[in-house]
């Protein structure tokens, strides 16, 4: 009994409880002589005393009744009635998980497999809730394993792949908090399984890793075992004097332990091992001595009795002791029968409660169809006499609509479009205006020489995203001439392979910020070449602009330029996801995006497809193992354009175009003190992220990520006290990064705006719906930004002030999440049981909580406005205060029983809380 010790110290420890505590020994010392009904009588008694026990003891009662009764009614009776009493309270989860265990044990020593592995999962379930990294979660696990591999149930093959997980999940587990009995048992059943599978170098490879730990800690039992093992590997090999050899030391390591099962297993795979070399009388004796040590053991499973048994038969036989040899195997086909029986029983509960699941079903579905059918049969009845007087007046009134209607289409299409042609150009000429008012000041500014560098960089990130904005203008009136009839070739004569050189090298930088490998193959030409200009420009630099954006960080771009036949051929292919059949169907479709939260408008690559009809050319797009291609074809023979298209004119632009530096996670240097706020900025966008760290940078200690999964991680590592967070980033977008971090105990509390392009209430409620605390669109407001920012951590220390009045955490009366609710249970468990141990500390708090000690202080400073330490003895002084108004007990009984030691300094601190002495506080609250 796992529990056993723990129990007994409990009873120990609770010196006024004489008349349970008497009764307890006495059960103990009964149980150790084997007198069960003595046991019996004094479990009886202890249940129906005046003073009844603490939960843990009932508990452990229960489980060594259960050990010692082999029917399941008088095993589980102690049992029961504490588990109902557990669930009812709904208090103590860790008892709750022993009861489970007990019961499993019980059903698994007595064949009762599916049963057995019904109460391993439920007591799994419950110890790993608790916590993961415990003995008892790694003994429920080992628990689990020796059902699906011991027990008849591995008669079913999938079993054995379904016992690896549970497998490497208790070693995992075991290594990491330096287990070594539970190493050395998972590492035996990793043996166990790879036996059964017939890998016989594997398995005796993890034997003999379970036999180094066994060796080194000194268990001996598990050291018999693994012999018992290697001899039957040496076995399946067919080298019998080496499985001999084998067995023979598991039986002599054997004596020297006092576990009478083990004992009994090596000696009936030795007395096997006798029959097979024909040593008769030596296999008699080590099978006798096995039955004897399992009888004593009182916990055999009736399988090992059945085999020896069977052993024992075959071994009278080959002395020629037919009558003995026959009442053995009679004795085994009956215990065989008796455990089949058990496995037919839970065989037929199982079926009956399938049947009368499905029966149940079956009445619902036909109730159902039968109320289905009568209503049907109305509504068609009613349906016929309406369709019948229906039909006909509506026939003559559609075809009337429908002449009406088509004429109708046709006109406000007309309208539609023309209207649409108006809409481009005037918007696009409306927006150039402001623009141009917007660019002038700041280039004037920028020529300034005694410019601080914060302004230059604000002022120089004006001018890329004034740029930037001026160029999508000038796409959508280049779409709107193109669809309206209004744009026009201007052809001139050009070298086109020079001209595309330039356009291709202002991309180098780009790329080389990006970390990317670019590549160039451009052939030089003599002929002369007719081309747009502005079109062919256009072309190249999007189909560039395009490849860098979609190109991943150290990826590839390939550029190909050359003329051959009167042609001009341009290809573009960069590495990246590969493209469906669907996906390239709709690339060059209007404002289509394959990766909403990148970048862009969507109409680049329709206006490239657009203009590039407009030049008489072609433009394919492929996708091949994760290279997506473009191929531009333009003629550029002067015969391939009209007199009014072709212009005897050259002439030479400068191309301008903006570089946009991708940027690099970067942290304000700042001076703070500690208690300065923490901002998390999560921003794909290098230029809205350092804008936002300019605004609260005197103020706040700022973290920067590029995008929501290194928002996320960060989030966790540093504990921020609020996140403000753009919604469409690559990897994980802001509503994922909400949803994740509002779901996590570590981070729930923390507030977070959301920033975004996307207006509109219906993306403010998907914003909203994640637990995101505000959300405010671009552009924004600086003003407002900041007062939203001030308001939360302002309600945060509101909170924070209710919840340092209160005595007990009370999570349902404040505003917070769910996921804070069940941390403050939590807390509050943890403060029910461990906060009266006097040697109960801030590393012993982040164990029970499962938190590290940064992770634990920054929440319970973001709930409380405490560091851990102030935490544990604010929690301590509080419950003085209520046990001093409630309770008759002296001061430093108080003061011991809340965790203090010392009660000269117990008094220090509360008059420093409560600006009195324990004693005066007592005097005027009674």
């Amino acid at each position: 009994m796992i529990l056993f010790s723990s129990c007994h110290l409990i009873a120990q420890d609770r010196k006024n409880d004489l008349e349970w505590k008497a009764l307890y020994d006495s059960l103990i010392k009964h149980y150790h002589s084997r007198n069960n009904d003595s046991v019996t009588y004094y479990a009886e008694e202890l249940f129906t005393t005046r003073n009844q026990p603490h939960d843990s003891l009932k508990v452990n009662v229960g489980g060594i009744i259960a050990k010692l009764k082999k029917n399941e009614s008088e095993a589980f009776h102690f049992l029961n009635l504490t588990e109902a009493t557990l669930l009812k309270s709904n208090k103590n989860r860790n008892l709750l998980g022993w009861n489970y265990y007990y019961k499993a044990t019980w059903y698994y020593n007595n064949s009762f497999d599916k049963k057995a592995l019904k109460y391993y999962y439920k007591a799994d379930s419950v110890f790993t809730s608790i916590n993961r990294k415990s003995f008892m979660s790694v003994m429920t696990k080992k628990g689990i394993c020796d059902v699906l591999m011991e027990s008849s149930l591995n008669n079913e093959p999938l079993l054995i792949n379904q016992v690896i997980p549970y497998i490497d999940d208790g070693l995992k587990i075991a290594d990491s908090i330096g287990f070594k009995v539970p190493s050395s048992i998972f590492l035996y059943k990793k043996g166990e399984v790879y036996l059964a599978k017939n890998d016989l170098e594997t398995s005796e490879y993890y034997y003999r890793k379970s036999l180094e730990i066994s060796v080194e800690i000194k268990n001996d039992i598990r050291q018999s075992l693994i012999f018992n093992r290697l001899a039957k590997i040496f076995l399946h090999k067919n080298l019998l004097d080496s499985a001999i050899a084998y067995q023979e030391k598991a039986v002599e390591k054997a004596k020297t332990i006092n576990n009478f099962k083990v004992i009994s297993v090596v000696n009936i795979e030795l007395g096997k091992l006798y029959n097979k070399i024909e040593n008769y009388e030596d296999a008699v004796s080590h099978l006798d001595y096995a039955k004897e040590m399992l009888e004593k053991s009182k916990s055999a499973r009736k399988e090992i009795y059945h085999d020896i048994n069977y052993n024992l038969a075959e071994a009278y036989f080959g002395k020629n002791e037919f009558k003995k040899g026959y009442q053995y195997l009679k004795s085994a086909k009956e215990i065989m029968e008796e455990v089949q029986q058990i496995k037919n029983m839970e065989k037929i509960e199982e079926i009956e409660l399938k049947f009368q699941s499905e029966k149940k079903e079956q009445e619902i579905t036909l109730l159902k169809s039968q109320n289905e059918l009568v209503a049907k049969q109305k509504t068609n009845q009613r349906n016929q006499l309406l369709g019948i007087i229906s039909i006909t007046s509506i026939a003559g009134v559609f075809f009337f609509f429908l002449y009406r209607n088509r004429q109708k289409t046709t006109k406000k299409l007309q309208e539609l479009d023309k209207a649409k042609s108006n809409f481009f150009s005037n918007i696009s000429h409306e927006l150039r205006t402001p623009l141009t008012l917007i660019s002038g000041p700041i280039q004037q500014q920028l020529e300034k020489k005694d410019l601080l560098d914060d302004d230059r960089s604000n002022l120089e990130m004006m001018q890329r995203n004034s740029n930037r904005l001026l160029s999508l203008v000038d796409q959508l009136l280049g779409v709107s001439k193109i669809e309206f009839g209004k744009a026009t070739l201007q052809v001139s004569k050009n070298n086109i392979i020079a001209f595309t050189e330039i356009l291709i090298d202002s991309f180098r930088f780009t790329t080389k910020q990006k970390f990317l490998k670019f590549e160039t193959a451009i052939e030089p030409t003599v002929l002369d070449t007719w081309f747009d200009k502005d079109i062919v420009e256009k072309i190249i630099t999007n189909l560039l602009s395009n490849a860098v954006k979609y190109t991943s960080e150290n990826g590839e771009i390939v550029c190909k330029a050359v003329v051959k036949d009167n042609e001009f051929h341009f290809e573009i292919k960069n590495t990246g996801a590969q493209l469906t059949t669907e996906e390239i169907a709709k690339l060059f479709d209007r404002f289509y995006q394959i990766d909403e939260d990148q970048e862009g408008a969507g109409i680049g690559l329709s206006l490239v497809k657009e203009i590039v009809n407009l030049h008489k050319g072609t433009i394919t797009v492929a996708s091949i193992e994760n290279w997506i291609t473009f191929k531009v074809v333009l003629p550029i023979a002067k015969a391939d354009y009209n007199d009014v298209e072709a212009e005897e004119v050259s002439e030479n632009k400068n191309i301008e175009k903006d570089i946009v530096i991708s940027s690099t996670i970067l942290e304000t240097e700042n001076d703070f003190d500690d208690d300065t706020p923490i901002l998390l900025i999560v921003e794909d966008n290098r230029d809205v992220r350092m804008y936002v760290d300019s605004i609260f940078k005197d103020t706040y200690k700022i973290i920067h990520a590029e995008n929501g999964q290194e928002g996320i991680d960060l989030a966790i590592e540093h504990i921020p006290d609020i996140i403000i967070s753009d919604i469409m980033m690559p990897i994980k977008n802001g509503i994922e990064l909400s949803n994740t971090l509002k779901v996590d105990e570590r981070t729930s509390h923390i507030p977070i705006i959301l920033l975004t392009a996307k207006a509109g209430e219906e993306n403010e409620i998907e914003g909203i719906k994640t637990g995101a605390d505000d959300y405010i669109t671009k552009p924004f407001n600086n003003e407002l930004l900041k007062l939203k920012v001030e308001k939360l951590l302002e309600n945060i220390k509101k909170l924070q002030e209710r919840f340092r009045q209160e005595v007990f955490l009370k999570p349902i009366e404040v505003s917070i999440s769910s996921t804070d609710d069940l941390f403050l249970n939590r807390l509050q468990d943890v403060l029910d049981t461990k906060l009266v141990e006097s040697t109960f500390n801030t590393d012993d708090f982040c164990k029970s909580i499962n938190m590290s000690r940064m992770q634990l202080h920054r929440k319970l400073k973001a709930l409380f406005n405490m560091s851990t330490t102030e935490f544990i003895r604010s929690q301590r002084l509080k419950l003085a205060a209520d046990l001093l108004k409630t309770s008759d007990i002296t001061v430093s009984q108080v003061g011991y029983s809340v965790g203090f030691n010392d009660p000269a300094y117990f008094s220090k601190r509360f008059k420093e809380v409560y600006n009195c002495t324990p004693t005066q506080y007592a005097k005027k609250n009674k």
